[in-house]
This record gives C-alpha cells, sequence and structure tokens, in this order.
C-alpha cells in the first residue's frame, strides 16, 4: 500500500515539471544552434528578390564601338546624352532608322522614271529642233547643186552613163533621223529609182524618203530608225536599170537617255568610317547608308563605284538624285563623299547614259 502511494506521488511529480519547463520556454524561446535548418512558410518573391537582386549594369554608350555595342546584354542600361536608355530600346532606334531610309528609297521609284523621262524628252526636243535648223540650210545647198548642174550642159552631156554621186551635203555632215540629204551628181536620170542607208541596221539597210529627184540632184529624208547604233553608212543610189553610186556618210542614231542596269555597275570601295552601320548596296540602284552609335562624332567617308565599258555609243553622263551627298562621275568612275548629319548619312542615286535608241547597252 505505501509503495503505491510512493509511485502515485513521483508520478504527479514528474508531470508537474514536464509542464513547468514547456511553459517557460514558450515564455522565452531559445535561439536556435547555427546551422539549424528553420521549417516553416517560406519567404515570398519579393522578399527573395530584395535578398538577392544584383544592380543592373551601366555603361557610357558615347565612345563605344560596334562591336562592343553589339556584346552587351540587351538590358544593359547605356549612358545616352546623359540619360539611361537599355540597349534594346537604342537597337530599335536603329533599327527605325535604317528601315526609314531603306522605305524611302524605295518610295523614290516613281520620280526616279520621271526624271528619267524628262531628261530623256529634253534631249529628243534638242536634237529634232537641231535637225530642223539644218534642214533650212540642206534646203537652200539642194536649190543650189541643181542650178549649177543645169547650167553645165558641157559636163553633163560629156559624162558617162553611169550614176556618180559628186558630193552629199546635210548639216553637220552627219546623217540622222529626221535630217535631209543633199545628193549632188550626175546621170540619175529623170525617172525616180531608191537611195538606201547601208550599214548595221535592222534588216542591213534602210530606204530614205525621195523629197525631190532631179538626174542631178536629189533630196531625201532619213526616216526614224530604231536600233542601230552611230556608224559610218553606206549611201546609195540606185537609178533606173540598176545602175548605182555609193558614197561614204556618217550616221549619228536618235539618242535617248536610260538609266544603267544594275548589273553594270561595282561597288569599288565602301567606306567604313561611321561607328555602328556601313553598307553600299546595289539594288534597284546605288543605295548607302552610314549610321553612328548615338553620342559618337560626327564622322565622314568617301565611297567609290565604277560603271563598266558601254557599248554601242551609250556613254554614262549623270546620275540623280544626290541626297545628303557629294557625287562626281569622270568618265566610268563615281565618287561620293558623305557626312553624317543626327548620327546616320543615307544617300541613293541613279546613274543615267546616253545612246542610240533601241540599242543595248551591253
Amino acid at each position: 500500500m505505501r509503495a503505491a502511494n510512493k509511485f502515485t506521488v513521483l508520478t504527479l511529480v514528474v508531470t508537474f515539471a514536464t509542464i513547468t519547463a514547456t511553459c517557460a520556454f514558450a515564455i522565452n524561446p531559445q535561439p536556435e544552434p547555427p546551422g539549424v535548418i528553420k521549417k516553416g512558410k517560406m519567404l515570398s518573391p519579393v522578399a527573395r528578390k530584395e535578398i538577392s537582386s544584383q544592380p543592373t549594369p551601366t555603361r557610357v554608350l558615347k565612345g563605344m564601338t560596334a562591336n562592343q555595342f553589339n556584346s552587351l546584354a540587351p538590358s544593359t542600361l547605356l549612358v545616352v546624352g546623359g540619360k539611361k536608355v537599355p540597349k534594346s530600346e537604342i537597337v530599335k532606334a536603329l533599327d527605325k532608322s535604317r528601315a526609314a531610309a531603306a522605305a524611302r528609297s524605295r518610295g523614290e521609284s516613281r520620280k526616279f522614271a520621271a526624271e528619267l523621262q524628262k531628261r530623256s524628252s529634253q534631249l529628243q526636243a534638242q536634237q529634232r529642233k537641231a535637225v530642223m535648223a539644218g534642214n533650212i540650210a540642206v534646203k537652200a545647198k539642194f536649190a543650189s547643186f541643181h542650178a549649177v548642174s543645169a547650167n553645165n550642159a558641157t559636163t553633163l552631156a560629156s559624162a558617162l552613163s553611169v550614176p556618180q554621186i559628186i558630193e552629199v551635203h546635210a548639216q553637220d555632215n552627219i546623217i540622222q533621223p529626221g535630217s535631209w540629204v543633199a545628193i549632188k551628181g550626175i546621170n540619175f536620170g529623170s525617172t525616180h529609182g531608191k537611195v538606201n542607208l547601208v550599214g548595221s541596221f535592222p534588216g542591213g539597210s534602210v530606204p530614205l524618203t525621195i523629197q525631190q529627184w532631179y538626174s542631178d540632184a536629189i533630196m531625201v529624208e532619213v526616216p526614224t530608225i530604231e536600233g542601230a547604233p552611230d556608224q559610218t553608212a553606206t549611201l546609195q543610189v540606185l537609178a533606173s536599170g540598176d545602175r548605182k553610186s555609193t558614197s561614204q556618210v556618217q550616221f549619228i542614231a536618235e539618242h535617248v537617255i536610260n538609266s544603267v542596269p544594275v548589273p553594270l555597275l561595282t561597288v569599288t570601295a565602301c567606306s567604313q568610317n561611321a561607328s555602328f552601320h556601313n553598307d553600299c548596296n546595289l539594288d534597284s540602284w546605288v543605295f548607302c547608308h552610314h549610321q553612328n552609335l548615338p553620342d559618337s562624332v560626327v564622322t565622314s567617308g568617301i565611297d567609290r563605284f565604277t560603271v563598266k565599258t558601254l557599248k554601242n555609243g551609250w556613254k554614262a553622263v549623270s546620275f540623280f538624285p544626290q541626297d545628303n551627298s557629294k557625287c562626281v562621275l569622270s568618265g566610268n568612275a563615281i565618287t561620293c563623299s558623305w557626312t553624317t548629319y543626327h548620327d546616320f548619312n543615307f544617300y541613293y542615286t541613279l546613274v543615267y547614259a546616253e545612246g542610240p535608241r533601241g540599242v543595248p547597252m551591253q
């Protein structure tokens, strides 16, 4: 009986001591030893970011090369004009500038076509004016040919029956489309024959239009001829009975102005002086773009192009337009100098050549 009572008392004492220790720890918790992983809810993403975030790197753009710029991460902050701008935004601005320049050059095609037509029309008008002025002089010369020959009956009577060209008169001694040609000679006969221009013409020869025919003088007109180059040709008079006489003459075709095809152009040197982008492109015409990184110093350079040797009487004569560039044409060489404005420069130009209508440049 006494042993049972002792066990009960001991149990109550141990229980009371455990409760007392638990309450004391709850009231005064003890720090955990180092290295112990604390269990509980995880830190919020905001808290983790505040603890582990690293500062975004900042670089100064001024003086930076294109390679250095391209090696940077898109999120890199760059100091531009005293402001911090992400590299990704600068790239967008640079791309937008190049795209705008390319779009503008494409939009110039109609202007190029109109300017080309204008210049060609002006050239043809000048040629027609010169031909008309020359025809007046040729007509007067023809009258003198016939008058002198008609009064020289002795010479005509003693001549053989074979036709003979004595003199050919044309304005500036050049035969060209639309011009009149006076031919002085003997034994042409009173019956109209034929006068042909023989040479490198479509079909080998071109019949000339007879205006007046006498036994001692003939007046002819050169029709429109397309597809024949400038050349030394043969003027052939065919009298009745297949009698003929010939004379060498200089033929100059009607000239027009056309653009030089891109395959006939070559980029000789494209300046690399701009700090970010340099490009000389031959697409539909010459198109060049030079671009600096923002905050770069003003740059300048020289681009060079070559027109391949043109054939069949064609010759490079000019170009249009000259946006922000100073281009010079010397023979078959084109030199364009440029200077950047607002961090970039772009220009485009169409090379013009003058030559005979309907004849290829190559």
